[in-house]
């Protein structure tokens, strides 16, 4: 059966499948320092950089919040939600990430992130610096949103013939796209008619023969395309438009059977990010969708729970902390962030789920 029990690689290999949280943590942590000059590269993508570290020691369950104390107004007991502050360890202050995206890549002319200094403002980074942000989750930090240019610069990327929206000022109209606006809006609760009309009519037209959906419409289906679709129908309650029993046959035979982990696209090879990006949309079937619900028994999403983890613990860990695709590839934050969200989606999903992260 696809749908096996207990450990893939036999009781052996279930001895020395273990997270490795604390390597994870330095590996992590010491990324919020200066960066080698392998990293270059990446310089368009400063806010992503801030964001698959912040966010990831975040699952790991490392970052700290201090709430705001107790204040009494007219004789009533208030409560702030919000923390005051955000740390790891009490010695890593992530509030200086926060003043760094605002401070260095915040463009105030369009009201967008920039993904370098300098740099033109463009969705994706923005995208990045806004889930940032709500990460380190203190007041200081959300109170500096500015929300009017925020909207101001969603709405002048909207393309009102497809529906879609543009990455960035005469840039590429795709489902990324569509997901950094519908997820920003949500978040920073600017979300109206205005900027999803004509978004349903753009992701229904991206979902393809196959049952996922492409990246704009005709492309190929793709994992990464699936859940920017999936997600943003979801959050605009548009999800019935797609032809969802096609999609969840599509995203369960995206699981390889050999190597238990996921490929993005048909034909291609197993990549660890895809544990959150094919991974993250059996959830939102299921619990937000309604789709295939399963036996109050089971509590388990329609996918092989045990072969994934066997597959990021066993093949992706790197035992000095940090993951990669495969094996033979070097371990980056990229692949850090989304194999370790998509291994805690694989073990948290109910009663009957599998034990939470082990250190």
């Amino acid at each position: 059966s696809f749908f096996r029990q207990g450990s893939r690689f036999g009781e052996a290999s279930s001895k020395k499948k273990k997270v490795r949280k604390l390597r994870h943590k330095e590996f992590l942590v010491a990324s919020l320092g200066k960066l080698g000059v392998q990293l270059t590269s990446l310089d368009s993508s400063r806010p992503w950089l801030c964001y698959w570290t912040i966010h990831t020691l975040n699952v790991l369950g490392f970052v700290q919040y201090e709430g705001l104390p107790e204040v009494e107004s007219e004789g009533e007991a208030k409560y702030s939600t919000l923390p005051v502050s955000a740390t790891i360890d009490e010695t890593t202050d992530l509030t200086v990430v926060s003043e760094f995206l605002f401070d260095r890549l915040w463009d105030p002319v369009s009201g967008g992130f920039r993904g370098g200094i300098d740099q033109m403002a463009h969705l994706a980074p923005t995208y990045a610096a806004v889930n940032a942000i709500c990460t380190v989750g203190t007041k200081q930090a959300l109170d500096r949103i500015d929300r009017k240019r925020l909207y101001d610069f969603i709405t002048s990327l909207k393309d009102k013939e497809s529906g879609g929206f543009r990455m960035h000022d005469d840039g590429e109209i795709d489902i990324r796209a569509v997901y950094c606006a519908m997820s920003v809006a949500y978040l920073t609760n600017i979300l109206d008619d205005k900027l999803a009309e004509g978004v349903d009519v753009f992701i229904r037209n991206c979902q393809t023969y196959e049952g996922g959906l492409g990246g704009e419409p005709g492309a190929e289906a793709h994992g990464g395309y699936t859940f920017c679709g999936l997600a943003s129908a979801i959050l605009l309650d548009c999800h019935q438009q797609l032809d969802l029993s096609s999609l969840l046959f599509w995203l369960t035979q995206k699981q390889m059977s050999f190597e238990g982990g996921f490929q993005g696209r048909t034909n291609k090879l197993v990549d660890s990010c895809y544990s959150f990006w094919q991974g993250a949309c059996f959830p939102l079937l299921q619990e937000f969708a309604g789709v295939a619900s399963v036996p109050e028994s089971s509590s388990s999403w329609l996918m092989d729970q045990i072969a994934l983890q066997d597959y990021i613990v066993l093949c992706c860990q790197n035992q000095n902390g940090g993951m990669y695709d495969k094996p033979g590839k070097p371990r980056d934050l990229y692949h850090s962030c989304y194999a370790i969200t998509g291994l805690s989606i694989s073990q948290n999903n109910g009663a009957d789920a599998p034990p939470t992260l082990t250190s």
